[in-house]
C-alpha cells in the first residue's frame, strides 16, 4: 500500500438556491473533516467557469440547469475546454427528461433529480469522485509515457523505444551483459576551436552537428548512449542484439564521415577557419549495458573494455592518419566483404593482448559496389 496521503476530491456545487450548497456541507461535513472532500460553491454557469479556471484541481461538478447569466447547458458547452477528467452531475426537476438527454449529450457523466434522494446522491456522487481520479490516474500515468517515450527517442531508434517502452520498469532498470558494437566518435582539434570561440558559438556548433549525426545512428538502429563534449558513444546491439549490429555500425560511420564532409561545405561563417574533422573507433565484444547511479540520478550506459577499446581506436585515428579504425571482431561479424587496410600497431594503451586493428576504407552498396574513402 501507498502511504502517500489521500488527495481531496475538490467539488463544485452550482446552484443558485443557497440552502443546496448547505446541504452539502451537512451532509458529507465527515468527508470534510477528514480532509477528503473540498467544497465550492457557485450562483451561476459565469461564477463556476471562473472557479474552475483558478483551480483546475476540481474534479467533480454538480450543476442545476435553471440559473441566471449562464444555465448549465452554457456550462456544458464551455466547460469542454476544460480537463476531461472532471465530471459533470446535472441537477434537475424530476420528469425534464428532454433536457436530461440534453445535458448528457453535451457530456455530462449521470444526473440526479430534484428533490435530491441521498442514497442516489451518495452512490452517484462516488462513482463521479471514482472515474474522476481514474481518469487523472491515466493522464498522469499516459503523460508519463510519453514523457519517457520522448527521452528514449533521444537516445534510441523508434524501434527500440517500442520495444523498451513494453517492457516491465523492474525489467528496465536491470542491467545485462550483452554482445554489442560500440562506436566512439570524436571531433578532432576541437580543443583548439573551444579556445578560440565564445562558449556560445561552441554550443551552437554542436547543435549543428550532433542532430544530424544521432540520426544517421539512430536511423540504422544505433543507440546514442553518451554525448561527452565533442565525443558521441553509440552501441549497436543494446538493448535488443540483430544479426547485423556490426554492419549497422561501420555504415553509420561512413554516413557520419560523409555528413562532416559535406558540413564543412555549408558551415557557418564563424567556423570558417576551422576545417571540422572526425575521428571514430568501431569495437566490437562484451559490455555491460544498464542503469548505473542512485535513485536521486540514473543514467543508462554501457561500459566494459569493448568501449574503452573503442575510445583508443578513435586516439589512434591520429597516428594512423585515417578516419575511422575497426578492429577484428567487427571487421568478422559485419558478415560482408568490407574495404580495409590493416594497421600495424604495436599495442593498445591499456590492452595487454593484440588486437587486429584495420582501416574501414568502403561498405558494399546494391548500386556502385562500394562507398570508398
Amino acid at each position: 500500500m501507498s502511504n502517500q496521503p489521500i488527495k481531496p476530491v475538490a467539488i463544485l456545487v452550482v446552484d443558485d438556491e443557497m440552502d443546496v450548497g448547505q446541504m452539502f456541507l451537512q451532509r458529507y461535513q465527515k468527508h470534510v473533516d477528514e480532509g477528503t472532500y473540498v467544497f465550492q460553491f457557485a450562483s451561476n454557469g459565469l461564477e463556476a467557469l471562473t472557479q474552475i479556471k483558478e483551480n483546475p484541481e476540481i474534479g467533480v461538478v454538480l450543476l442545476d440547469l435553471r440559473m441566471p447569466e449562464l444555465d448549465g447547458f452554457g456550462f456544458l458547452d464551455r466547460a469542454k475546454d476544460f480537463k476531461n477528467s472532471m465530471k459533470t452531475i446535472i441537477m434537475t426537476a424530476y420528469g425534464d427528461s428532454m433536457k436530461i438527454r440534453g445535458a448528457m449529450n453535451r457530456g455530462a457523466f449521470d444526473f440526479l433529480t430534484k428533490p435530491l434522494d441521498f442514497g442516489d446522491l451518495d452512490a452517484t456522487l462516488a462513482r463521479a469522485v471514482l472515474d474522476s481520479a481514474q481518469d487523472e490516474e491515466r493522464k498522469e500515468r499516459l503523460d508519463r509515457l510519453t514523457r519517457e517515450k520522448e527521452i528514449l527517442r533521444r537516445y534510441f531508434s523508434d524501434d527500440v523505444a517500442e520495444k523498451i517502452m513494453k517492457m516491465d520498469n523492474r525489467d528496465r532498470m536491470i542491467g545485462e551483459n550483452h554482445h554489442a558494437t560500440v562506436l566512439f566518435m570524436d571531433i578532432r582539434n576541437f580543443t583548439q576551436i573551444s579556445e578560440k570561440l565564445p562558449p556560445l558559438q561552441v554550443a551552437e556548433f554542436l547543435n549543428l552537428l550532433y542532430p544530424d549525426i544521432m540520426e544517421l545512428i539512430l536511423g540504422r538502429s544505433g543507440s546514442v548512449n553518451k554525448l561527452i563534449g565533442d565525443a558521441i558513444v553509440a552501441t549497436f546491439g543494446v538493448p535488443f542484439r540483430t544479426e547485423k549490429d556490426a554492419l549497422h555500425a561501420v555504415e553509420a560511420a561512413i554516413a557520419i564521415r560523409d555528413y562532416v564532409i559535406r558540413f564543412n561545405g555549408f558551415k557557418p561563417d564563424f567556423l570558417r577557419d576551422f576545417p571540422i574533422r572526425i575521428g571514430i573507433g568501431i569495437t566490437t565484444g562484451p559490455v555491460f549495458a544498464g542503469n548505473i547511479g542512485s535513485f536521486r540520478r540514473l543514467e543508462y550506459t554501457v561500459i566494459g573494455d569493448t568501449v574503452n577499446t573503442a575510445s583508443r581506436l578513435q586516439n589512434l585515428t591520429k597516428k594512423a592518419e585515417v578516419d575511422i579504425l575497426i578492429d577484428g571482431a567487427t571487421l568478422r561479424d559485419a558478415g560482408v566483404q568490407l574495404q580495409t587496410r590493416e594497421i600495424r600497431v604495436r599495442s593498445i594503451r591499456g590492452k595487454t593482448e593484440k588486437i587486429d586493428v584495420y582501416a574501414l576504407m568502403g561498405v558494399p552498396t546494391t548500386r556502385t559496389g562500394f562507398t570508398m574513402f
